[in-house]
């Protein structure tokens, strides 16, 4: 069972009964790698704009430009169609996740959810209701640099995001990652060289 122990600023920090200082980390983002939030996004913003195009199509994850929505009335269709209770885990999400902790890592989910006012609650109860049993929950907004909360964590050896601006800003602020996975999605296209995986359980080569 785990517990709100306290919130750390600017982004709030869930850590769970079994936290504990060690050394050796796994960073995972959430939507798009912990949950299949494409999904349900694609449906909100079909229903919202009248717009039929799928997430397999979304050559980068600029929802404002696609839609011709302001950013608030995004905020306004995520929020009324409960995205973030909405979305549904992927399948090897809780495994991976045991297998990382079962290895002696401590899982931190690190997200930019920072657009929702209760981003924290909602993610930890969540948690709790598929058994994502992370250790320490991190929230961002969208437009915070995920490298400032990494840098934080001391040596991380796996870091996970669908979004190639995360990684390639980890990748270029720290020093402290070992291994950064892009998770192959339709936005994150790039002849840059990263580490791709297409499914969670890839990244256990990498433990």
């Amino acid at each position: 069972m785990y517990q709100n122990f306290g919130i750390m600023r600017p982004a709030s920090a869930l850590v769970s009964e079994a936290y504990t200082m060690s050394s050796k980390v796994v960073v995972l983002d959430i939507d798009d790698v912990l949950t299949i939030t494409r999904e349900k996004v694609y449906e909100a913003m079909r229903a919202a704009s009248g717009k039929d195009i799928h997430w397999q199509h979304w050559s980068e994850y600029d929802l404002r430009l696609r839609f011709e929505m302001t950013h608030e009335d995004i905020m306004d269709v995520f929020n009324s169609h409960d995205i973030i209770n909405q979305v549904d885990p992927e399948p090897d999400a809780a495994p991976f996740i045991n297998l990382c902790r079962d290895a002696g890592y401590r899982v931190v989910a690190l997200t930019a959810r920072g657009w929702h006012p209760d981003a924290d609650l909602h993610t930890w109860a969540y948690f709790e209701r598929y058994q994502l049993k992370v250790d320490e929950l991190h929230i961002c907004t969208p437009v915070e640099c995920k490298s400032d909360y990494i840098r934080q964590l001391g040596n991380v050896h796996l870091y996970v995001d669908d979004h190639l601006r995360h990684i390639m800003n980890v990748r270029e602020k720290t020093d402290n990652v070992r291994h950064l996975v892009l998770m192959d999605r339709p936005w994150n296209q790039t002849e840059e060289p990263i580490e791709r995986v297409f499914q969670l359980s890839e990244c256990q080569r990498f433990l």
